[in-house]
């Protein structure tokens, strides 16, 4: 299997890890700056995520993508710094059919209770894939090079009906694919926080 197919398995809602597909801008906006910082979602999975400011908040895009024939409605986000970046998708699926169903995935208690798991993994990413992937280059265009060794660790909270999910990824740029970035993911979790807000 080939970097681009390998790349292409991972699971990540309707980001990252999915070909770029048909896209088009979208006037919905699933997630709006928070007024104490960071951002806060605006569909029925209300989210306020922060970060401290050892990372840069960067504007949101708003989207919508079709994926393996189902669409979705995206708000994306991050946090980025040079080395590492927390990214933030608030999707909902655009025809109602649940897709965005990850109960396959460990529960897990951060970054809150009712987040699903999908456990670190490491690509080497080239010039091509990055070329295929539209957050690869949103990432790369805010000031997160996703070239070479990248490790991505994903929370996944979707609703009762699978049609609203929330996806925060955690990425790290890495020189080699041997080693966990341990201490990293862990200092990333820490100066992450998501919480609930009326």
């Amino acid at each position: 299997m080939g970097k681009n197919s390998i790349w292409h398995a991972c699971v990540f809602a309707a980001g990252l890890c999915f070909p770029a597909g048909t896209v088009a801008q979208s006037d919905h906006a699933f997630l709006a700056p928070h007024a104490g910082g960071g951002f806060e979602t605006r569909h029925n999975l209300p989210l306020i995520i922060e970060a401290d400011t050892t990372l840069n908040a960067t504007a949101i895009t708003n989207r919508s993508a079709v994926f393996n024939d189902v669409p979705f409605d995206i708000s994306l986000a991050a946090f980025i710094a040079a080395d590492q970046a927390v990214m933030v998708h608030a999707e909902r699926v655009a025809d109602g059919s649940g897709a965005a169903n990850y109960t396959r995935f460990e529960a897990s208690s951060w970054p809150m209770d009712g987040f699903r798991h999908k456990p670190l993994r490491c690509f080497d990413v080239d010039a091509e894939i990055i070329a295929e992937e539209h957050d690869l280059n949103w990432l790369r265009d805010r000031g997160f090079d996703p070239l070479g060794p990248v490790w991505i660790e994903q929370y996944f909270l979707s609703d009762t009906r699978f049609n609203n999910e929330v996806v925060i990824s955690l990425l790290v740029r890495s020189t080699s694919c041997d080693t966990e970035p341990v201490a990293t993911l862990d200092a990333l979790r820490a100066t992450t926080t998501v919480r609930p807000h009326d």
